[in-house]
């Protein structure tokens, strides 16, 4: 993966910043603000890495509540200046 501050697409008046939680291999909740991911294959993997959703939402009492979910040909992962939130699901294929 591969993390920029600030993406150019969206500019912000703050520094970027977030957290970012592996839920499995494949799998990964976002949070933060000014910054964009880029997926990249694992080390001897397969060599494409796409989304296969991704969900924007909020926590709630400890869980998780989607919003508005995303299929892969809309994903678009930079976090504008407001923080949010998101939960991505991808997939590898060769």
């Amino acid at each position: 993966m591969r993390v920029r501050f600030n993406a150019p697409r969206r500019a912000c008046k703050t520094p970027g910043g977030g957290i970012i939680i592996a839920l499995a291999d494949d799998e990964y909740t976002v949070a933060g603000h000014g910054l964009g991911l880029e997926f990249t294959a694992r080390p001897g993997g397969l060599p494409n890495v796409d989304c296969y959703y991704h969900e924007e939402g909020t926590f709630s009492a400890g869980r998780w509540t989607p919003r508005r979910r995303l299929n892969g040909d809309e994903y678009n992962c930079p976090l504008g200046e407001d923080p949010e939130a998101r939960h991505i699901k991808l997939y590898s294929y060769g």
